[in-house]
Parts: C-alpha cells; structure tokens; sequence
C-alpha cells in the first residue's frame, strides 16, 4: 500500500482576491495563461511513467509571468473533533516552477513541465487513480495574481476530470480559421494553427494562397463548447483535411478509415447544431462542403452564397438540417 506525504502549504501558488473570484469576462483578457482540455497520457502515477504534455492559450502582454505547480487531490479529512468533512480542490503541492515568460498570443502552446521525477521526488509514485492537479498562474507587472487555471486528471487512465478558470483567464479565447486555395489542385484549407498559417504564408507549402475567407472561433472549448477533431487523408485519399465538430463523427471516421491520420481531438471549439433544423443556438452557421471526388476535398464557409456557388460546381452539402449546417462558430 502507498502513502501519501502530508506536505505543508508554503510551497503553494498565491490565492487570488476574493473580488477576483467572483469576475466574469467574455474573453481572456491578458496576462493570462488559460489550460487547454487535451488528452493526458495514462501511466502519470509515478515517476517511471510519462510526464503528461499540458497545452495551454496564453498572453502575458509585453511584462507579465506565469508559473505552474501540480499537486494530488485530498478528497477529504477528518477535523479535531473526528467529523467527517468533505472538502473539494484541496491540493497538496508536489512541486513548485519558477516564474517564467513567454512572448506573443499563443494558442495550445506545450508548456514545458518538470518530469515525474521531480513531481514525486523521493517517495516515487501515488496511488493507482490518484487525482492528479495541475495548476497555472499568470502575473502582472507589479507581481500580482490576476489569472489562474486548473486541471485535474486520473494518473492511471489519464481521463480528465475538471477544468476550471479563474480571474482573467475566465472566458473563450478567440482564435481565427483563415483560409487557402491550391488552384493546381483545386483544394481548399483552413486551419486556426498560426505555425500552419505563418508557414502557408511564407510558402513552405508551395501554391497554397489566402482566399480572404476567414470564420472567428474560440480556441478551446469552454463552458457548453464542444471540441472539433481534425484528420489528415493520405494522397491516396486526396491528400487533403477533414474537421468534425461531432465527437460520434470523429470515432465513426477513425474505425471506418483507419488509414486516415487522426492529427488532434480539439483544434478549436464549436457547438454543433440542432439535428433536425440546424438551427444554431447561438454563433453563425458553417457549412461543410466536399467535392465528390476522388482527390477528396472539403470547403468550410459561414457565406451562405459561397456554399451555393460550391454547390453549383458539384460539392456536397454535409451537415445538419435542410441546409446542411457542420457545426456553429461561438463568439
């Protein structure tokens, strides 16, 4: 059997104002670093296992730094007087990072973490399906807590438990699906990946160009958002991308198409819309388009007279409803 050290709270982060608490914003606002739900390895249980990657948006503005600490979740304890009490987020800190910078708005950055090893230090391992935490804090200028995010996982499964966001990292970062044209091949692109987009830009991929078509999304899921999945079809398939807001859709296309690369379970988020209507609960309509070719090909716009104008070429209406609605943007 494994004990668990009790550690003391000195090593802990900082706890924000109880004013700060309370806010709500539409948008992260910076400084912030805001934890990006992503799948965690199984096998973080002890210090032989593989230290999880950890994606996170984040924008500390010309001056501001971030540090992290992870942590166990004590579920509960017994008080002086023998009662029982249950206390939820009580984390007993592993280990403490030094504060850091990065520059730029960067979206589901790997932040780089402290093995295992240190985590566990000499007592080596917790137990099988420990709730395991990972906690973040961005600062100001003047040294002041003003944004925290927290994530906890099971270290046997990896399965991710809660995430939670406070101060100025409340609220959906926005991101943008901006769009290119390959004329030679007759293909379309989008991505939200701005290494892709800056790459595309500067013609490391030769013959792609922007078509000024551009949808906003949000980054990540948060609150009611779901996640939208991204693969890669092989030349032999077309050589080409395929997005799916449906996370039935994204399971169906890996056990139907299994030579199809599954390149990430959330690039960016989206609602999907009602099934029978397609109607959007809120946010604007996207439509998913293919070419009905063997080079296949998918076209995603918001422009209602652009998805008639591929229509009119020969593409195909994917979607929800009579108009074939993928998945709602969310502002």
């Amino acid at each position: 059997m494994y004990t668990i050290p009790i550690l003391t709270l000195r090593n802990c982060l900082p706890l924000l104002g109880l004013a700060l608490l309370g806010s709500v914003a539409s948008a992260a606002t910076a400084p912030y670093i805001q934890l990006a739900p992503a799948p965690i390895q199984p096998g973080s249980c002890s210090s032989a296992g593989a230290t999880p990657e950890i994606a996170a948006n984040v924008d500390l503005g010309a001056a501001g730094t971030y540090r992290y600490s992870p942590g166990y979740v004590v579920p509960y304890f017994f008080d002086d007087e023998g009662e029982f009490n249950i206390v939820w987020n009580q984390d007993a800190t592993l280990y403490v990072a030094p504060y850091a910078h990065v520059e730029g708005r960067l979206l589901r950055w790997r932040m780089p973490i402290a093995p295992l090893s240190t985590w566990f230090g000499v007592f080596g391992r917790v137990p099988e399906h420990t709730e395991l935490a990972l906690r973040v804090a961005a600062y100001d200028a003047s040294g002041s807590a003003v944004a925290t995010s927290r994530m906890t996982w099971d270290c046997t499964s990896g399965a991710i438990l809660r995430i939670e966001h406070r101060g100025n990292a409340v609220g959906a970062v926005p991101a943008r699906l901006v769009e290119f044209y390959h004329a030679l091949l007759d293909h379309y692109f989008v991505t939200a990946d701005a290494p892709e987009i800056a790459a595309l830009d500067a013609g490391t991929f030769t013959g792609w160009q922007r078509t000024e078509q551009a949808i906003d999304v949000a980054a990540t899921p948060y609150e009611d958002e779901g996640a939208v999945c991204r693969f890669y079809l092989p030349p032999a398939f077309g050589d080409s991308h395929f997005y799916s807001a449906s996370a039935q859709e994204c399971a169906d296309v890996r056990e139907r198409f299994p030579a199809f690369v599954f390149e990430s379970a959330s690039v960016f988020a989206a609602l999907l819309p009602d099934p029978a209507t397609g109607t959007c609960a809120r946010g604007l309509r996207v439509y998913r388009l293919w070419n009905a070719r063997a080079d296949s090909n998918h076209r995603y716009t918001a422009d209602a007279a652009v998805k008639a104008a591929m229509i009119a070429r020969g593409y195909v209406a994917e979607g929800y409803g009579p108009d074939g609605v993928a998945f709602c943007t969310t502002p």
